[in-house]
């Protein structure tokens, strides 16, 4: 293919009229696949015969480049920008190109297809054979193809992350374009999420100093910024934590704006505070100056009527309401007081002539003067009923003792009573167990009656043995003369006793 440039020669093989002539390429992309593409220019500079890169866009439009790579130095002779390069004069090159100290390699880049489903995200396959891989890439604000060259370099320590370099076709100026593609489809997705969460913040950002420089416009106090940097500063975590910056938006908005209420409503509090404090204090000096003659101390009365009216939030009228009323109060119960101490004094000398008069004791003497407390404590005012209330009082607690005497005397008597009737059932139940049963009362009464007998009969057979033997009739005789003569003495001593058993053997039968 011949030279079409404007003024070439016929026949010239500049590459200007077509960018691989004479190479015995077929197409642009399968000659910038080549890496020795990279490093081999292709095309000498129509003006001062310098080797150069010259590349066509398949969409319109022609450049020379010096290098391929960033910054893309495009050769003078031909830019718009440098006509004053003289022509057939050579352009020195560096020995090692930049793209190679900076870490750049040419992309083997077969082709650059929208990903399924998701047309912002661009997918490049590079590589040929075995290294044949995908790279994921956003796809970039600029037009860009396959068949344009294109470099690569890895960034940070990012595995499988790595910066593209290659052309802006959308317009003949060639500018460079970078991007970011990744090995692996998360990586992107995660760093899209990212970037677009960044964004985001960054909005959340400008539109929470946005408000706070409006409600500071309204409430400029530096206790009111601090409560709103808190604020901001906890819903800017909340983002971050759950990533929906819209939502917490407008849920950190509303926040600041009741913030400003509250702020507002403190204030306005605070100024009707101060009016009713100066006019309470005023209102206290008039309360203080008419009750003087009263000789009552009514500063802190009327210091505690103050506060209270402050804390609750009363009008100046009803705060002055309330100091007077407390004055009056405070008066009243000093008055009431005095009153209850004299009464008090009358009373407690009434109770001691009382207590002189009548017998009462400690407990009687306890009664009263509790009685006495809570009488005061009630009414102080009447003195004569109360006295008489005293009075009832202990003639009631005698009566009451004088029936406790009563019945403690009857209770002793009975209890007498209850010990002599033990006392006799002990005995009668002691008796019953010795007395002895009918057996034993006749075997005593055998016994007596046989020990009377031998006694009665034993100096009758002590004559008989003295005396010498005679007949059976003469015996008789001779017993009944002698009876006749000499009677037996009688044993009274044994007859009681023989008494005493026959008749007990009588009443138990």
């Amino acid at each position: 293919m011949s030279c079409n440039a404007h003024n070439h020669r016929p026949g010239c093989d500049c590459g200007w009229g077509g960018v691989f002539h004479g190479l015995g390429l077929g197409s642009s992309a399968s000659y910038w696949v080549r890496a020795e593409s990279y490093t081999v220019p292709n095309a000498r500079c129509p003006r001062c015969g310098a080797s150069v890169y010259f590349y066509r866009s398949p969409y319109g439009g022609s450049v020379f480049f010096d290098d391929l790579g960033p910054p893309w130095p495009k050769h003078p002779c031909t830019d718009t920008g440098e006509r004053s390069i003289q022509l057939g004069r050579q352009v020195a090159r560096s020995a090692s190109p930049a793209r190679f100290l900076d870490g750049w390699h040419p992309m083997q880049c077969q082709a650059i297809v929208a990903l399924q489903g998701d047309g912002e995200i661009a997918v490049l396959h590079v590589g040929e054979g075995d290294a044949k891989k995908q790279l994921f890439a956003r796809k970039p604000n600029a037009r860009i193809s396959a068949d344009s060259p294109m470099l690569w370099r890895r960034t940070g320590k990012d595995k499988g992350r790595y910066e593209i370099s290659t052309l802006d076709l959308a317009n003949v100026g060639f500018k460079e374009v970078r991007f970011d593609a990744y090995s692996e489809l998360q990586q992107l997705l995660k760093v899209i999420h990212a970037e677009k969460l960044g964004a985001a913040i960054e909005v959340f950002e400008h539109r929470m100093a946005t408000l706070k420089s409006e409600l500071l416009s309204i409430v400029p106090s530096k206790e009111f910024g601090a409560k709103i940097d808190v604020l901001i500063h906890r819903y800017h975590q909340m983002v971050l934590d759950h990533g929906d910056p819209k939502k917490l938006e407008m849920i950190a908005s509303a926040a600041l704006k009741k913030c400003l209420e509250r702020e507002v409503d403190i204030l306005d509090k605070a100024r009707n505070s101060l009016e009713l404090h100066s006019a309470l204090v005023e209102e206290g000096a008039k309360i203080t100056n008419e009750f003087s003659v009263a000789g009552v101390d009514l500063k802190g009365v009327l210091r505690g009527a103050r506060k209270r009216a402050i804390s609750t939030g009363l009008s100046i009228e009803a705060g002055k309401a309330l100091m007077r009323a407390s004055a009056q109060q405070s008066l009243a119960a000093k008055s009431s007081s005095a009153q209850r101490n004299h009464a008090k004094d009358l009373l407690e000398a009434f109770l001691g002539e009382l207590l002189a008069s009548n017998n009462l004791g400690d407990k009687g003497r306890y009664l009263l003067e509790g009685a006495l407390q809570k009488a005061l404590q009630k009414d102080h005012s009447n003195v004569d009923l109360i006295k008489d209330m005293l009075s009832s009082l202990a003639r009631q607690f005698l009566e009451d003792s004088a029936k406790q005497v009563v019945w403690k005397q009857e209770a002793l008597r009975q209890a007498q009573e209850n010990v002599r009737v033990r006392v006799l059932k002990n005995q009668r139940k002691l008796a019953e167990k010795h007395r002895p049963t009918t057996n034993q009362k006749d075997e005593v009464a055998r016994k007596l009656l046989a020990s009377q007998a031998s006694a009665v009969r034993n100096p009758v057979v002590k004559k008989r043995t003295d005396q010498p033997v005679l007949s059976s009739a003469s015996r008789r005789e001779d017993t009944q003369s002698a009876s006749r003569r000499h009677p037996e003495p009688f044993n009274s001593a044994m007859a009681d006793k023989l008494g005493w058993a026959l008749a007990l053997s009588k009443n138990d039968k």
